[in-house]
């Protein structure tokens, strides 16, 4: 599926990105309830991007800061929810942090 205006493409279906969404915020749940940080130091957050913003697997999608292979954005989404970085417990759909 071809992004907005750009020619880089999402690799993979709108359920399955939804499902993502879903196991993201049930993690960013459980670590509330359990105690633990639901979100990354800004520290990590800004090393994170920077390692998207290079990614060696060519997914990453400047314009519109966005994961080619996992369909997440990555400081903060469309609608100013946190965007995949941000989040404590998430990780890079390729290994890369």
């Amino acid at each position: 599926m071809a992004c907005g205006g750009c020619k880089a493409r999402i690799e993979i279906s709108k359920l399955q990105m939804a499902a993502n969404v879903g196991g993201a915020a049930g993690r960013a749940f459980k670590a509330m309830v359990q105690g633990k940080p639901v979100f990354s130091a800004a520290q990590m957050v800004l090393k994170r991007h920077m390692i998207c913003k290079a990614c060696p697997s060519q997914k990453y999608i400047s314009e519109l800061d966005r994961c080619a292979a996992c369909g997440c954005f990555i400081l903060k989404s469309i609608v100013g929810a946190p965007g995949k970085a941000t989040l404590a417990n998430e990780k890079c759909p390729k290994g890369h942090w």
